[in-house]
């Protein structure tokens, strides 16, 4: 990351900087684009705009959105569409802006062509009740209007940046955007987030300017990395829940008083505390800080132990060592590169060992590191305040409670009576003690056979205590999630699971269907995936496994399987908890379908996908043809589950994979993979186990996936891209058309019953290799589905589609 945090997204001006913003009037015959108020949309064909004789001429796409009025047939130009300048791969950018005497009160649609949408400075109040079918847009910026809520709208799954800075935001519920990474809800009037519900994509989330934020009971989401909430007159930040991943967190200009009881995040890289109100601080900041800001803040007391000292030491700001003096008219809070602006660190300290001169300039107080020998003043330190740990309370040598006995009852009875009771209450006592040693017993067997107790071997499985079961925790493992601070949140207590049966198993892995027990919440079924026994002493396995869990943790998206948790006791036993699909895979459904036939195409034979509307330049239907047109490449548009809805899902899943931020390559997409909701009304992909961040100057092997779904270039063993996904998507197809693993029907391949596997596999790799065969359809396959796959399939990967414009032809089906 960068030195001073990542900044808010500038939306690209300077590709309209000579647009003369004043409205264009237009006319048009057609009543049905008559609205109560000023509202823009993106679906006005039949408008004829007039423009000045100065006026530049605008390209055809120009035309399409417009303004409307509550005036019969009169209209306004909608906005102009450009590329940046050197930077085309971006997109396409539409954008309109406001004008003196010139606003728009309502957004009904947006438009389908472009890549990067701006309505700007337009006064806008309200936003549709849906944006999700009607653009391809992964950026959307509204600033400078008068939008007040945002939880009304659905926003389109592939948004993944929103800026709607200087606007009216006072609060919102659930914002609705699955795929959303980038947030600027800066210069706004956002007060408590108590009930706010952050998509769990985000990213980057920028807060600052709303002068009555308060931070106290956010939820933030689980993968946040960027937290800017600087001018916010925050005045305490100790009960706030800061998420674990989070990188670059601006707190500055404020009026924080002590960070005292705050816990910063494990992962932690960039703090900035700069022209707030603190006197006196006790350092606690995370090993992995490597930028820190504390300048204009009236620090008289700066305590440290060794550790938190060298922590310090090591900071990287340009200027760390200078005591020069920063404003707050700083461009961005960060700006200014100093740590201290002030000497007088020390001034005020009492009960410390010694001071220390950080950088041979700003004198630290050191204290002990166990805090229970130090004192500063009449306040003791508190372990779990200052280093953030915690101390168990003592416990007795053989763990039991005392017996108390009773005192202060006077004895009512006589001697005999008194005996009889003596005697009476020992009886009960021995029942009661003999029944509570029972009940132990019984309890202790009961969790001896826990999942957690167990140490599996190959052909083997033994139940040891699970405080000696460390013993088996021999392998040295590079990079040992269970030590990585940024992945302490996502750990389930191992006493929280109930493990149940086996759903699934394949050639590393074993996958238990669980049940998940939080406190204060109802029971939930979890998919638990731990590494077969035999493979537990493999460190390249266990390796894998746990990057597998650190891919599975950075996705979330709606067609994609839900990451939830870790959990072990030992290595050996280590799993990752996952959202549990009641419908199975998609495979197991196949093989019923070849002779049951319970899932169709519900894809219209003669409906053709238009290749030509690219998913730069699509065009949009007029608004009475959308609505003759909805769902035209559908039989039945009420169907929830089709085959097509299955690779709708699915493109859509690889579109996000494949995108800049993720960029990750699945290498193993085929129907095992892909996971059916109990109701069977979405398709979510998994197993990661073979994914990989793209890197351009590695090569990559042909080792991974299964054969008949490996694209030429990777059986080659030649450097490969995205594109070899996409491939295996094509293979997909044939395999959900066919209802059959892909090349299984033919003489060629598996003459006889004696073929191996392994020759099977060969004489597939070969041909593939060779460009001698390629997946089948049948003849029921409708044939925009055989044109789709086609390109998909072809043996150039420059020649194959993108993601992106998979997902657009098939939401051609949807018009």
């Amino acid at each position: 990351m960068a030195a001073y945090g990542q900044r808010p997204i500038e939306y690209p001006e300077g590709v309209f900087a000579d647009v003369n913003w004043a409205p264009v009037i237009g006319t048009s015959a057609r009543t049905d684009l008559t609205r109560p108020y000023s509202t823009y949309s993106a679906t006005c064909d039949d408008v004829k705009l007039t423009y000045p004789v100065t006026y530049p001429p605008l390209s055809p796409t120009s035309d399409r959105a417009c303004v409307l009025t509550p005036s019969p047939g009169k209209v306004y130009r909608g906005g102009l569409d450009a590329y940046i300048r050197n930077q085309a791969q971006n997109g396409l950018v539409h954008k309109l802006k406001g004008a003196a005497g010139f606003t728009v009160s309502h957004v009904e649609s947006l438009p389908s062509w472009a890549d990067i949408i701006i309505l700007a400075n337009l006064g806008i109040d309200t936003l549709a009740n849906t944006f999700q079918a009607t653009t391809k847009a992964t950026s959307l910026h509204l600033p400078f209007n008068s939008i007040k809520d945002l939880s009304t709208t659905q926003f389109p799954l592939q948004l993944a940046t929103l800026s709607v800075h200087h606007n009216k935001v006072v609060s919102f519920n659930t914002l609705s955007a699955a795929g959303l990474k980038y947030l600027d809800l800066s210069f706004n009037n956002m007060s408590s987030l108590k009930t706010t519900v952050f998509p769990d994509s985000l990213r980057q989330l920028y807060l600052f300017n709303n002068p009555s934020l308060v931070l106290h009971k956010a939820t933030f989401p689980p993968i946040l990395q960027t937290l800017h909430a600087h001018n916010c007159n925050l005045s305490s930040i100790g009960s706030v829940s800061w998420p674990p991943m989070l990188d670059d967190l601006i707190l500055a200009n404020n009026n924080i008083a002590s960070i005292a009881n705050t816990s910063f995040p494990p992962a932690l890289s960039s703090l900035n505390l700069a022209n707030n109100h603190i006197n006196e601080l006790k350092a606690n900041f995370p090993s992995t800080l490597r930028f820190l800001y504390l300048g204009g803040n009236p620090i008289t007391a700066f305590y440290a132990n060794e550790s938190q000292f060298d922590i310090l030491a090591s900071l990287q700001n340009p200027q760390k060592a200078t005591a020069a003096s920063c404003g707050e008219a700083e461009v961005y809070p960060g700006d200014c590169s100093i740590v201290l602006d002030t000497t007088a660190t020390n001034s005020t300290c009492t009960g410390h060992t010694s001071v220390r001169l950080l950088w041979n300039t700003f004198p630290i107080c050191i204290v002990p590191d166990d805090p229970r020998s130090f004192k500063s003043g009449k306040n003791e330190y508190n372990r779990s305040k200052f280093w953030n740990t915690t101390a168990a309370p003592p416990t007795g040598p053989d763990g039991m409670l005392p017996w108390k006995g009773g005192g202060g009852h006077g004895n009512q009875g006589g001697e005999g009576s008194s005996s009889s009771m003596l005697v009476g209450g020992v009886l009960v006592g021995v029942v009661v003690i003999l029944g509570a040693y029972y009940a132990y017993r019984q309890f202790q067997q009961r969790q001896a056979c826990q999942w957690y107790n167990e140490v599996m071997t190959k052909g083997n499985k033994q139940f040891v205590d699970s405080d000696n079961a460390a013993t088996t925790d021999q392998c040295d493992i590079h990079h040992d999630i269970r030590h990585d601070p940024s992945f302490a949140v996502f750990r389930i207590p191992a006493t929280n699971i109930e493990r149940g049966a086996v759903v699934a198993r394949g050639g590393y892995g074993i996958v238990y269907i669980a049940t998940l027990r939080t406190v204060g919440k109802p029971p939930t079924q979890v998919a638990m995936k731990q590494m077969l026994p035999e493979k537990g002493h493999n460190v390249d396995a266990i390796e894998a496994f746990m990057d597998e869990i650190r891919v599975s943790a950075r996705l979330y998206h709606p067609k994609i399987v839900s990451f939830i948790g870790m959990s072990w006791t030992n290595l050996m036993n280590l799993s990752m908890i996952n959202e549990y699909m009641g419908g199975g895979d998609l495979w197991s459904l196949l093989e019923v379908n070849r002779t049951q036939r319970r899932v169709d195409w519900n894809v219209r034979g003669t409906f053709r996908v238009d290749f030509g509307r690219s998913w730069l330049s699509s065009t949009t239907a007029s608004a009475a043809a959308n609505k003759a047109l909805l769902h035209a490449g559908l039989n039945d548009p009420n169907v929830p589950f089709s085959k097509f809805s299955v690779l709708l899902d699915m493109s859509q899943a690889l579109q996000y994979l494949h995108s800049p931020d993720i960029n990750i390559i699945h290498r193993d997409l085929k129907a095992k993979n892909v996971l059916l909701g109990g109701d069977r009304g979405v398709a979510k992909l998994t197993d990661f186990g073979t994914s990989r961040e793209t890197m351009e100057d590695q090569t990559m092997t042909a080792e991974i996936g299964t054969v008949p779904w490996i694209a030429p270039e990777v059986l080659m063993g030649v450097r490969y891209t995205k594109k070899a996904d996409i491939y295996s998507f094509g293979v997909l197809m044939s395999e959900i058309d066919l209802c059959i693993v892909p090349y299984s029907d033919l003489k060629m391949i598996v003459p006889s019953a004696g073929v191996s596997v392994a020759m099977a596999k060969a004489r597939i790799s070969m041909m593939v290799v060779s460009g001698e065969l390629r997946p089948s359809f049948s003849k029921n396959c409708p044939q925009a589905m055989i044109e789709i796959a086609q390109r998909c399939l072809a043996f150039d990967p420059a020649d194959r589609p993108s993601a992106d414009e998979l997902v657009s032809w098939f939401t051609q089906f949807l018009e």
